[in-house]
């Protein structure tokens, strides 16, 4: 199981951006040309007979069943697709006792190497935030040497004396009250300090070159006796300020040296127990999901006192539709692309809150902005007003999430023809599979079933686009799952820097956006308002309709537009013979010929 979010599905027309999905096209809705998605979209005894989509059942001895699956998908790789699983599950009854046992053995041992891994990460953080504490109080130490020095250096004699003055009154002040406190009663300053009551505040003014008895007498106006404990206790001064410099500046470099290596260990620890708790998540079983545990009450196949397991898996796979037809030879167009497949269409069909891949219930964090700038077509790091390589603001601006993916991602998979993606091509065949194994061991033996739903989709390479971006989003759950796990992150996938900005934000530097000055309220209000006027004109057809019929006078899109004729004739025809591949195979590997 890779992420416990259910996959976007494909939809009837009749429920086109009503909900969460990719609609089906049809020959009479206003979307057409703006993207493919034609086949097979009801369950089975509800779906007409069709060329895109079967259902095929066989029961077979222990294993047999698994045999057919594996072979399935080396015969898809053999024929160009490129095959990902997408989620699966499994539950084993107690039952069956040597394979529920060793699940739940294997469970336990991860649990427990997850256990010590996370307690050994508390206790490396323990020690870092202690060498930390350490720093920032020698740090500040520092500060009174480093103002010193710099005041000491500077050319202008008044201000070099103030400087001076101002650095050095920390430190003494230090030796004051950490130092020649401890000396004894009848010795320290603030046990005398009742004969001499200026004695504190003179020793506090005096300067350096005042290294002389007559010269602390003279200069400061006190007596010879005050003068003698003043020079005595300055001499103990400018050595213990010698000394504690030397000693301070050391033991600055070894604890910083040592906070490296302590926050070294704590990403280690993090990095390694990483495998295990993902694997521990993948080993989830379905009764672990609420929706598959209420599923597996009503299983005819979960029989009390029987030994049964069921297993569930989920099947993607792709590869570039050749449409057999003459056709001028292919122009490149924006970017490498015929078509380039990151249209605002597609855009808004992962964004949009109500119906896209960025809904509540699926990836709601694909919105999240991300700073980019203009100049340097770089994205930049969270918080960043201010390009640090082209020293440019005004060229910062807000992408979102699901934009860096996909033009860093996504995009140069097709320069690279990867994972069957070819720039030159701008429809698809996809396969959803629907895996499904049940297995049960009865006193007479043992028997499994294999049940194959392939679903054969034409789709246009914008959708190819969004379903890669949903396989991506799917990995990036289990890494923010990980991540909330060792500490990085919160359960809802927020950072704990962002977490103590939202809480603090005057401390830790959030900016706080100001109100709406009433010019910026009205431009705001008529952006809406041309954004809608915009939206009318972008997608005419949407809007131009009566009793569920279309205008079709005007193109809508880059894509194919005419269903009856050509999609059925050029699209369904050839690519309900690229399926009939696949489920003569699958005929074959259940003996039916």
């Amino acid at each position: 199981m890779v992420a416990e979010k259910p996959l976007f599905p494909f939809i009837a027309h009749g429920s086109a951006f009503e909900k969460p999905g990719i609609p089906a096209t049809a020959s009479d809705v206003w979307y057409n040309g703006l993207f493919t998605a034609a086949g097979a979209v009801d369950p089975p005894g509800v779906e007409e007979l069709s060329n895109q989509f079967a259902v095929l059942d066989l029961t077979t001895g222990p294993g047999d069943a698994s045999n057919v699956y594996f072979s399935y998908t080396f015969f898809l790789r053999k024929r160009g697709y490129t095959v990902v699983k997408v989620d699966e599950w499994i539950e084993v009854s107690a039952t069956h006792r040597e394979y529920f046992e060793r699940s739940l053995a294997n469970k336990e041992a991860l649990a427990g190497t997850i256990k010590t891994g996370l307690a050994s990460a508390a206790a490396a953080i323990a020690d870092y935030e202690l060498v930390r504490h350490d720093i920032r109080k020698y740090k500040e130490i520092l500060k009174y040497f480093e103002e010193y020095e710099k005041a000491k250096a500077l050319t202008d004699k008044n201000a070099r004396e103030d400087g001076m003055k101002k650095a050095e009154h920390s430190l003494k002040a230090m030796f004051v009250d950490n130092v020649d406190a401890f000396t004894g009663e009848g010795i320290s300053m603030r046990s005398i300090a009742p004969r001499w009551p200026t004695l504190i505040a003179d020793f506090m003014g005096l300067k350096e070159e005042y290294d002389t008895v007559p010269k602390i007498q003279n200069s400061m106006g006190i007596t010879r006796a005050e003068a003698v404990i003043l020079k005595t206790k300055n001499n103990l001064y400018l050595e213990w300020k010698r000394m504690f410099g030397e000693a301070v500046k050391e033991r600055y470099e070894n604890m910083n040296t040592l906070a490296i290596a302590r926050k070294r260990s704590i990403d280690e620890y993090r990095e390694w127990i990483k495998p295990h708790i993902a694997r521990f998540r993948m080993m989830k079983v379905g009764a672990d999901r609420p929706n598959i545990r209420k599923a597996l009450l009503k299983s005819f196949a979960e029989v009390t006192g029987q030994a049964t397991f069921s297993n569930k898996i989920y099947l993607w796979s792709w590869v570039k539709f050749k449409i057999p037809e003459a056709h001028k030879p292919v122009s490149e167009g924006e970017k490498g692309f015929i078509i380039h497949p990151y249209d605002n269409f597609i855009k808004d069909l992962i964004l949009n809150e109500k119906y896209g891949l960025a809904n509540k219930d699926y990836y709601p964090w694909l919105r999240n902005p991300v700073p980019f700038c203009k100049n340097c077509k770089k994205y930049q790091p969270s918080e960043t007003q201010v390009c640090e390589e082209c020293k440019s603001a005004a060229s910062v601006i807000n992408k979102t999430v699901a934009d860096q993916i996909v033009e860093t991602e996504i995009l140069p998979l097709w320069n690279k023809n990867e994972m069957s993606l070819d720039r030159n091509e701008l429809y698809y065949l996809f396969v959803e599979t629907e895996v499904t194994r049940l297995g049960v061991r009865t006193q007479s033996g043992e028997l499994e079933n294999i049940i194959f739903e392939p679903k054969n989709w034409v789709v246009s390479q914008n959708i190819i686009l969004l379903k890669i971006l949903e396989l991506i989003c799917r990995e990036r759950e289990l890494d923010r799952y990980v991540d909330s796990m060792v500490g990085l992150r919160t359960g809802e996938g927020k950072g704990v820097s962002e977490i103590v900005k939202e809480e603090f934000p005057m401390i830790f530097g959030k900016k706080i956006p100001a109100a709406p000055t009433e010019l910026q309220a009205f431009a705001k209000d008529w952006g809406d308002t041309m954004g809608k006027i915009g939206g009318y004109l972008k997608y005419p057809l949407k809007f131009l309709t009566h009793a569920g019929k279309t205008f079709t006078l005007v193109k809508t899109g880059p894509y194919e537009t005419i269903l009856k004729e050509r999609q059925i004739k050029q699209y369904f025809v050839p690519a309900g013979e690229k399926y009939g591949e696949i489920t003569r195979f699958l005929k074959g590997k259940f003996g039916i010929f």
